[in-house]
């Protein structure tokens, strides 16, 4: 009897020194279960739509700014081309080389690769984390993005309709990935926000040749000039104009002769007249 109640002590002991279930790992796997697939393959899409949308609003960007016709929805053209052109959109693009729209399409990127990796982490029945945490990072970073640009718009008192647009897929993105789950909080905040902004600095390095090619915000009073920038217009103009400098030149002496003739001919005649009225 003494055996068996050493053997039992042991036994507790042993249970009693054991390590338990992680409880990260226990949320984990409660997220996984109450992970809605559908709402995350709706924030695919909406991530599509809006890296579409800002490509799109991007080139528009451009065609303004070079003097071009451009798409600004059901509003005024000179709306959309002043809410480009604010003195936060000048910063952003002054700062970081990209414009507003090259920033929406890094965000587009980044909020399109998360969601599809965490679907297929889901059916390879895979930790999700910290895949969950840096997509709730990106959709607070673009709810921050929509509230910082839209208030400066509204606080200028000018609207774009192609930029409401673009709010609204931000928002839509952000409603989609709140939906997908019950389980709200991030588990890995650190490595979830460092996810996040590996995929940001990836799509910045990846964007930012196009970026410092975008032309810059033109002055209120300046007008778009017809002729390309540089020096090089200067020297074309120059080569189409240098035949016709050489024929004035060659040119030249023959009028001065001529116009020394002319003059001599006049000196002539008068003192014709003047010798005939003293005759």
């Amino acid at each position: 009897m003494a055996k068996k109640k050493d053997r039992r002590s042991r036994k507790a002991a042993k249970s009693a020194d054991a390590p338990g279930p992680d409880p990260g790992a226990r949320a984990d796997e409660a997220t996984l279960r109450s992970l809605r697939p559908g709402a995350l393959g709706l924030a695919v899409v909406l991530a599509a739509v809006h890296g579409l949308w800002s490509l799109f609003q991007w080139t528009q960007l451009v065609l303004a700014r070079r003097g071009g016709d451009y798409f600004c929805g059901l509003g005024e053209a000179e709306g959309c081309a002043a809410v480009w052109d604010l003195p936060l959109a000048n910063v952003i693009q002054g700062a970081t080389g990209l414009p507003v729209a090259g920033w929406g399409l890094v965000w587009s990127a980044v909020a399109f690769a998360l969601p599809l990796w965490a679907l297929v982490r889901q059916v390879r029945q895979h930790r999700l984390e910290p895949i969950w945490s840096a997509i709730l990072f990106t959709a607070l970073a673009g709810i921050a993005s929509v509230l910082v640009l839209g208030g400066a718009s509204l606080a200028a008192g000018l609207v774009c309709d192609t930029c409401v647009g673009t709010y609204v897929l931000v928002l839509a993105y952000a409603a989609a990935c709140l939906r997908a789950t019950d389980r709200l909080r991030p588990l890995e905040i650190q490595r979830g926000a460092l996810l996040a902004a590996g995929g940001t600095l990836a799509a910045f390095l990846v964007l930012l040749y196009p970026g410092l090619r975008t032309p810059g915000a033109r002055r209120r009073n300046e007008r778009p000039s017809s002729k390309p920038p540089g020096d090089r217009s200067r020297r074309r103009s120059y080569r189409h104009r240098r035949p016709r400098i050489r024929a004035r030149e060659r040119e030249r002496p023959a009028e001065r002769w001529r116009q020394r003739a002319r003059e001599k001919e006049r000196s002539a005649e008068r003192k014709r007249i003047r010798a005939k009225e003293k005759g």
